[in-house]
């Protein structure tokens, strides 16, 4: 390949053949008919582009069938450039000017530009290289557009837009770059974070990349992958750079090509969108978890098995071997398992909230004085754990003692329930009563909820199941998270059927049917609007156990076989084997070069 653009939708590739493949969308990879002697392609979303060695350009409409057709009858073309703010195509032409050319079929040239020696465009910006060195932008969101020069640029060979950010090598190798504000269009300067002199750039939505001279990839801002950084790990010898919003390419010496980012509509992977389920058999399931972007399970025979984890482990992986789980917690950070005998924890990968970067602490520990616990839960790196007396402790992992959660006691306590948000925290007594241990206003009232047999707690919210196999729901219902329709939220609903099992998180719950051992949802999950209880399709079998996040659902069946669906699988979730971030460089062996 000489030449790859990423879009938010697909991308283009201009093969060493002068032909063209296009994938993304959910389609693997096409050949575009009808094009030769490509050197270079613009994979605007819906009509993508490319320029052949005569310095034509042609553009196409991406899966539709219809053979690609000149843009213009001009020869002249030197580079090209797409906005992925507008969708329109910038074309460096022989005579030092620029033209844009709108979706629509309109042609203009951008005015007082004769000495244009490059052209780069992303999210916000459009921008020029002028022959002195220098750099001038067009700000996207501008009503009327105007070129204006950016400071202090002078003497860069090379020019690359992100999303609001300008990045550019000088003829000394110096990597220098602008950022916009969120609320200016003013670029000013931001720290490039390289030492080594810049060979090649690219730029997407808020990070920048470049080669250095030995081959090595360095990569700066906040990144939509996991990243130790500076330096990209497990590449070398990389001769050129190719980035989308949230992708980069490097081709190697070899000629291969290496991918990583986000591959939401499968741009850089294997062109197939993420599956719904993800099917994992794991023999004598003890216990399930789920948490932001992680799955765990407990077998009986001691194997504790997790996948997903910032795409890490798209595939279940053992990452230890604990006899006898009785109860499993999990969240983004940690996971805890508890046994006759005592509580241990472990650190997950995990993106840290601050700094961005991936943290993980993989070493087992027992916790102190937690041999005569009975139930424990965990969120974020807190553990809590109720003791036989009634005794709930908390502490931070990450700390050598202490927790921003409460510590409390209630003597005939047997169940613990900590919400997705907040300070407090819920037990359940042996007499089926709720106790909310925290500040007042963080407590959902479930004075009306008795005989409980189990509770799960949500954000805002808390559901019992009785001893009957009724559930009820107390709490906020903004978002469906009752399970059904209440004029005061405040008011508990209880729901139709009888049910065996229940577990919440966040604006969602699930429970398996007393009958047909079915699984039912409610509660919204990200980008769904409230809707009623509704069942979890494709199980194909009776549930024997499920475990809830934020974005997918876990259900272990009477088989052995573990169910998991989701709307993303962002991170591995599912236990596909497959995951949407892709946070490493992976070789793409299914976009060689063609003939």
């Amino acid at each position: 390949m000489v030449h790859v653009d990423i879009g938010e939708a697909q991308s283009c590739a201009a093969h060493r053949s002068g032909k063209v493949t296009c994938r993304g969308s959910g389609r693997p990879a096409m050949v575009v008919t009808g094009l030769q002697d490509v050197v270079e392609v613009a994979a605007r979303d819906t009509r993508p582009c490319a320029r052949t060695s005569r310095g034509e350009v042609w553009c196409w409409r991406y899966d539709s069938g219809d053979p690609p057709e000149r843009l213009d009858d001009r020869n002249d073309a030197l580079q090209l450039a797409d906005s992925r703010h507008s969708g329109d195509l910038f074309v460096l032409r022989g005579d030092g000017t620029v033209t844009r050319n709108s979706l629509d079929g309109s042609t203009r040239t951008i005015a007082d530009v004769s000495d244009a020696v490059g052209v780069a465009a992303g999210g916000l910006f459009a921008c020029i290289l002028h022959a002195h060195g220098g750099a001038s932008c067009i700000d996207e969101l501008e009503d009327t557009p105007t070129l204006r020069p950016v400071t202090d640029s002078h003497d860069l060979a090379q020019l690359v837009v992100g999303g609001r950010e300008v990045c550019g090598v000088t003829r000394a190798g110096a990597v220098r770059c602008w950022k916009a504000g969120i609320d200016t269009p003013q670029l000013d300067p931001w720290d490039a974070s390289l030492r080594l002199p810049g060979v090649r750039l690219a730029a997407g939505h808020e990070f920048a990349c470049a080669l250095t001279g030995d081959g090595a990839v360095d990569c700066w801002g906040r990144p939509p992958w996991p990243a130790n950084g500076p330096r990209v790990e497990g590449l070398s010898g990389v001769t050129d750079l190719f980035a989308g919003p949230r992708q980069v390419c490097a081709r190697k010496s070899d000629e291969s090509m290496w991918c990583w980012g986000d591959d939401l509509r499968g741009q850089i992977g294997d062109g197939q969108l993420p599956r719904e389920f993800g099917t994992t058999r794991i023999s004598g399931v003890q216990a399930l978890a789920a948490g932001p972007n992680v799955t765990c399970a407990a077998a009986k025979d001691g194997p504790v098995r997790c996948w997903g984890t910032a795409a890490i482990w798209t595939a279940p992986k053992q990452i230890g071997s604990i006899a006898g789980v009785t109860r499993m917690a999990l969240s983004e950070a940690a996971l805890c398992v508890m046994t006759a005998d005592a509580i241990a924890c472990r650190g997950l990968p995990h993106l840290d909230p601050e700094s961005g970067q991936l943290r993980s602490d993989a070493a087992w520990r027992t916790l102190a004085a937690s041999a005569d616990a009975i139930d424990l839960d965990v969120q974020g790196s807190t553990v809590c754990a109720l003791r036989r007396t009634g005794h709930v402790e908390c502490r931070d992992l990450t700390r050598a003692s202490g927790s921003d959660r409460l510590d409390g006691h209630v003597g005939d306590a047997v169940e613990l329930a900590l919400p997705t948000q907040g300070g407090s925290l819920y037990v359940r007594t042996r007499a089926g009563e709720i106790r909310c241990l925290g500040p007042p206003d963080e407590c959902v009232d479930t004075s009306a909820l008795h005989g409980t047999s189990r509770i799960a707690a949500g954000s805002r919210h808390l559901c019992a199941l009785s001893s009957g196999g009724l559930v009820q729901c107390a709490g906020d219902n903004t978002q469906g998270q009752l399970g059904g329709v209440s004029n005061r939220p405040s008011e508990p609903v209880t729901l139709a059927g009888s049910y065996l099992a229940i577990a919440a998180y966040r604006h969602r719950t699930c429970a398996i049917t007393a009958t047909e051992r079915a699984v039912m949802c409610w509660g919204a999950t990200p980008g769904q609007r409230a809707t009623e209880v509704r069942p979890v399709d494709g199980l194909e079998g009776p549930a024997v156990a499920l475990a809830v996040s934020a974005s997918h659902v876990c259900v272990a069946l009477a088989d052995g076989t573990i169910k998991c669906r989701g709307a993303r699988d962002r991170n591995g979730e599912l236990g596909s084997g497959r995951a949407v971030v892709v946070p490493r460089p992976r070789r793409l062996n299914t976009l060689v070069d063609i003939q």
